[in-house]
């Protein structure tokens, strides 16, 4: 039965992914058929968050976020940063990281637009004042680096449910995990694959520009054996005439001991901390 809720779930994704993508690309939203660049303060819709009329303005943007749930948000601006094709422009590992007062981060990026999503835990417990009482979490946009909504601008509640989500994407619960299909980070594929899957997909490329992985191999020969230099130089040829990785090449040596390390490329910085503005 969870096979099945959860091969439904996957196909019901799939379905919405496609209608996203192909309104998208006509520049329409699939959500309320509307042209993107239009603006009707009547109807709320996630597209406001691109920001693409002037009119627009924060109190919009707090109007939307109140008839949302937090992961709404940010699955719709995952698969808007998804059309850049590239994995980079999503950045969740600080949410991660052994911090004990910071519940979740995320940094998404489309064109020149860059939203972060923040919850610390005095967020979680509310503050004292009347106006942020409650469970609630921070966004802050900038538009060409400059700031169109900052942090201490809106407290956006959270419910139960939401906040049992964002434990979830921590990995407090082995059994339940909360992903993003479609609008896999990094952190998602690092996650939910191994790193041998990984490699034997990727296609090695000169340009760093479009590269979405750094990969690091070290390569140890057995006790007694040697690593001799034409073999590792046969590989390098072989990779930049093939586009197979290094790292996957080096398994046809013999005698020798390989481990690959692999890192996200060009990933967007998270907002750092001492600009936040509280």
């Amino acid at each position: 039965m969870v096979k099945k809720n959860h091969e439904k779930s996957i196909e019901s994704a799939a379905s919405e992914y496609k209608e996203f993508s192909s309104g998208f690309v006509e520049g329409i939203c699939y959500l309320c058929g509307e042209k993107i660049v239009r603006f009707d303060q009547n109807k709320p819709c996630l597209h406001w968050l691109l920001r693409k009329h002037k009119r627009v303005k924060k109190k919009h943007i707090k109007q939307l976020l109140d008839s949302k749930e937090i992961f709404q948000v940010i699955s719709y601006l995952r698969w808007v940063a998804k059309t850049e094709g590239k994995l980079s422009q999503v950045n969740d590992f600080e949410a991660y990281e052994a911090n004990p007062k910071l519940i979740y981060q995320e940094n998404i990026k489309y064109e020149d637009t860059e939203w972060t999503f923040w919850v610390k835990k005095e967020d979680l417990e509310g503050h004292k004042d009347q106006y942020s009482s409650f469970p609630h979490y921070h966004l802050q946009i900038t538009i060409d680096g400059r700031p169109f909504v900052n942090f201490s601008d809106f407290h956006i509640a959270l419910s139960e449910w939401e906040i049992f989500n964002i434990y979830a994407r921590k990995g407090a619960f082995p059994s339940y995990k909360y992903a993003f299909p479609f609008g896999e980070s990094y952190l998602d594929l690092f996650t939910f694959l191994p790193e041998e899957k990984i490699v034997d997909e990727m296609v090695a490329t000169d340009d760093e520009k479009k590269a979405q992985y750094h990969l690091q191999t070290f390569i140890e020969a057995d006790p007694g054996t040697t690593i001799k230099g034409e073999d590792i130089a046969k590989l390098i040829e072989e990779r930049k005439k093939t586009g197979v990785p290094l790292a996957k090449l080096v398994q046809k040596l013999k005698n020798v001991r390989a481990k690959t390390i692999v890192m996200p490329e060009n990933l967007i910085e998270p907002v750092s901390r001492k600009k936040r503005k509280r």
